[in-house]
Formats: C-alpha cells, structure tokens, sequence
C-alpha cells in the first residue's frame, strides 16, 4: 500500500469516527437532563468523504447494546456475524475490524457524554464565530488567572 494510500484511509477513519462521537454526543441526555442533546442543540454533523457505508452499517448493526446500570458497550464479533448472516453480507476483515471499532468509539462516548459539561467532539466551523472564540478566550484566560492566583 502506498503511503498516500495510507494517508488517505487514516483521514477516513478520522472522519468516521469523528462522525460517530459526534452522534454519540448528541444521542447522550446529560446527568440531570431530560432530553438528548440532539433536541437542543444544533445537530450538523463533521463531513464524511468516504466510507460513508461503514457508518451505515454500524447503525444497522447498532453502535452500541446496552448492559447493565444504563450503560453501554461496543458491539463484539457475535453481533457484527448475526447481522452478516441476517443481511447475506460479507465484510472484509478490515471492514468488520473498523465497524467494530467505530462502535468503540460510539460506546465510549456514550459513557463520557453523559457528563452535561462534555464538550462535542466536533464544532461547525461555520457557527465558531470571531465573538465566540473571544468569549471561549477570555473564559480560558480567566480560569487561568482564578488558577494562578490560588497557588501563589
């Protein structure tokens, strides 16, 4: 494999599994909350430019299955099988590997979401605005400086 080959399906899997956090993130309703974040916040999701498909086949398959206490755990080989031999699908290895791996990634973001002050995984360029990023400045050197001070 070449390395541009490489380089091309590493940024893939970037943009797969930043896509899938971010749904993670916005399927997830926060401690104290009533309804996912996806009712309540803006629900634009990072661009896929390829393998788009896997993604699919992951919310068919489900990112994730429940278990015990509420929470959440990544789909094994035993699912991802059932769901090939029900749907007359055969993967690749590679293609089973990073289903499995996305559904990693979704799991574990469920868990980590539920915390209200989690931040997404990904922002809309479009929405983080000059006043925005002076706002999120200022709030970040304000903490520093609350920081500072109390070691002194």
């Amino acid at each position: 494999m070449s390395l541009t080959a490489q380089t091309s399906f590493a940024q893939t899997i970037e943009q797969l599994t930043l896509f899938v956090k971010q749904a993670a993130w916005l399927n997830t309703i926060p401690t104290k909350a009533k309804r996912p974040r996806r009712e309540t916040k803006s629900d634009v999701m990072p661009p896929v430019l390829g393998g788009a498909y896997l993604i699919e086949i992951l919310f068919e398959v489900g990112p994730a299955k429940p278990v015990g206490m509420g929470g959440s755990a990544a789909i094994d080989e035993v699912d991802l099988a059932a769901w090939m031999s029900n749907q007359g699908v055969t993967l690749t290895p590679w293609e089973a590997k990073t289903v499995r791996q996305l559904s990693r990634e979704y799991a574990a973001m469920l868990s980590e979401a539920v915390e209200p002050n989690t931040p997404p995984p990904w922002v809309d360029p479009a929405i983080m605005t000059t006043e925005r990023r002076e706002k999120i400045s200022n709030a970040m050197s304000d903490w520093a400086n609350l920081i500072n001070t109390k070691t002194r």
